[in-house]
């Protein structure tokens, strides 16, 4: 420990980053998956059917996709079934014979893994009978993407991250600092990570899920690295006053928090949230990317910092609203947003008493962009006709 506090602030944070890259990796790529299949027990066997005969039991299941499942673990009346045919991962079903007709048995199925962990059982009472009949047990859900996974992955991170940032960090933050630099590479990451994971989340081929976790690992390795680099920079123009670098710095932190803020919108609306969370998630992050870029404002008392930040705020709710009702698509819907805030966080971060005619220009340009889109991609009435 001694010689990691004699790196200064670059060394501190390549270190940190590569350490979060490779956690990021870890945590992304089949290989947590591996590790916690080796680790625990395996998953319950899924689509048990069970076809009853006057004689016999037929028995079939879905593989299971562990790495190291060795094959497959039945019991009859609490009894298990001795079959080497079933010390084979890839089969999947079984037959009975012999059984008393009428009779009623219990029957479980699980898998086995070779450690000797066997799974929860699928586990029905059938009785045999002349007449076929059939039973399904544990049917697979098939939902591909589970918002709970990704949001614990992106807070883990986002945590780790936040830890690196504030040993990196020449002077120690306190105050709002603590609010406003020392969070930001987190707030920065997390809609990243959230996007990157969903995706990584769809692919089934495995030599793919470990391409797309490297690259999404070295990108929050690249992005963690100037994140870290501008908190740094900001931090001590706070203390020491202006830096040679400080407009530099707040030019990423401008790009940064939009950027952040346009991949939350694509997030939010692709998904099937309802209109509430979708608000929750993108004023959340309207709200502190423009409080922390006015906080970097010298000008600016805290009543109007508060006062322009809300009004950012204000400005995107209502517009969230409107284009939540519009009938345009979905990715209308986020370039219409998207250059809304872009306008609307120029105008906050404007101290400047008279605004240049090359700015209204482009905010001019932007507006009659977004009337475009919203006027030739909506859909009116029945069958497209406008009313």
């Amino acid at each position: 420990m001694k010689k990691l506090k004699k790196f200064n602030t670059r060394q501190r944070a390549i270190f940190s980053v590569i350490i979060i890259g490779i956690v990021v990796f870890f945590i992304t790529s089949p290989l947590s998956k591996i590790v916690y299949e080796i680790l625990l027990p395996p998953n319950p066997v899924n689509n048990v059917t069970i076809i009853q005969k006057a004689r016999e039991l037929d028995l079939s299941w879905s593989r299971a996709d562990e790495h190291d499942v060795i094959g497959y673990y039945i019991t009859l009346d609490g009894e298990e079934i001795n079959d080497e045919k079933l010390n084979n991962k890839s089969v999947d079903n079984y037959e009975i014979y012999s059984l008393i007709e009428g009779k009623e048995y219990t029957v479980q199925v699980g898998s086995k893994d070779a450690s000797g962990n066997i799974s929860n059982l699928a586990q029905t009472n059938v009785t045999t009978k002349s007449q076929n009949a059939t039973i399904v047990l544990n049917p697979v859900n098939e939902a591909t993407i589970t918002y709970g996974n990704i949001a614990i992955l992106a807070i883990f991170i986002g945590a780790l991250v936040f830890f690196f940032t504030n040993w990196v960090l020449f002077y120690k933050v306190k105050g709002k600092r603590f609010f406003t630099i020392a969070l930001y590479p987190t707030v920065v990451l997390i809609p990243l990570l959230v996007l990157s994971s969903s995706i990584i989340l769809t692919i089934n081929t495995t030599s793919y899920k470990f391409i797309f976790a490297l690259g999404a690992s070295l990108g929050v390795v690249f992005v963690s690295y100037l994140l870290m680099l501008t908190a740094n920079i900001l931090n001590g123009a706070t203390i020491l006053g202006q830096l040679p670098l400080e407009q530099a710095a707040k030019a990423s932190q401008f790009i940064f928090g939009l950027v952040s803020t346009y991949i939350m919108l694509i997030f939010t609306f692709s998904s099937n949230f309802n209109l509430i969370l979708k608000l929750g998630l993108v004023l959340a992050f309207v709200f502190y990317f423009t409080y922390s870029a006015l906080s970097s404002i010298k000008e600016l008392s805290e009543y109007h910092l508060l006062l322009r930040a809300l009004s950012v705020v204000l400005v995107m709710f209502i517009a969230i609203l409107a284009i939540s009702v519009w009938p345009i698509e979905s990715i209308y819907s986020i370039l219409v947003l998207a250059i809304i805030y872009y306008i609307i966080f120029n105008v906050a971060l404007e101290v400047r008493g008279k605004v240049g005619r090359s700015l209204w220009v482009e905010y001019g340009l932007l507006i009659g962009l977004i009337t475009l889109l919203l006027v030739t991609n909506s859909v009116w009435g029945i069958n497209g006709s406008i009313i």
